[in-house]
């Protein structure tokens, strides 16, 4: 194991449960050394037991606070994203592909995203939608479909059917949250 990797799970094994505290004072420590990043995601797609729940915690505030790590670390993110099964995992990482989602509407579709890198995460969200899954990966997922609806002619479409298909027998939330965004599309082609 290198030098980094210790250093990484030094700072995870302080997470001693959940509460925002411990999560965030790892997330400010690992932030302050940039080199661990990487080992960041590592940890995160080796489903460990141990560090890998840890570790995506870490990633979702990092990337909330500051979006550079995750776009020097792109490819590495979006090749592995989809390996995580275990929905404590998976839910920060749908986070992070929101979050991706919010900075490319932002800026009216110029960000650092590529065409291909897009395609990955409109890929692995529609998974997570048609997987079961916990309300909150869900509502992450279509709502980054969603924003990224109008850079395939056929996303809009697709996430209409599976709302409608989803919708009578999901969560209030689910029903809530896809609601939304049904009623929005209708606005949006209402005006075309």
């Amino acid at each position: 194991m290198d030098s980094k990797r210790k250093e990484l799970e030094a700072i995870l094994s302080k997470i001693k449960n959940p509460k925002r505290e411990y999560r965030s004072k790892a997330a400010e420590e690992i932030s302050k050394k940039p080199e661990l990043f990487k080992s960041l995601l590592e940890t995160i797609f080796e489903n460990n037991k141990d560090f890998s729940q840890k570790a995506s915690w870490c990633l979702e505030w990092i990337t909330k606070e500051n979006r550079a790590p995750i776009y020097d670390n792109l490819d590495l993110f979006l090749d592995n994203v989809q390996k995580p099964k275990d929905d404590t995992i998976v839910r920060p990482l749908a986070k992070v592909c929101e979050l991706l989602a919010y900075d490319f509407m932002k800026s009216n579709g110029k960000s650092a995203l590529k065409e291909d890198q897009i395609e990955k995460i409109v890929e692995v969200c529609f998974d997570w939608m048609i997987s079961d899954r916990k309300v909150a990966v869900e509502a992450y997922s279509m709502q980054t479909i969603f924003v990224f609806r109008n850079t395939q002619d056929w996303i809009t479409d697709e996430l209409i059917n599976i709302l409608e298909k989803n919708m009578p027998n999901g969560s209030a939330g689910y029903k809530a949250r896809g609601k939304r965004i049904l009623e929005a599309i209708e606005k949006e082609r209402a005006t075309l």
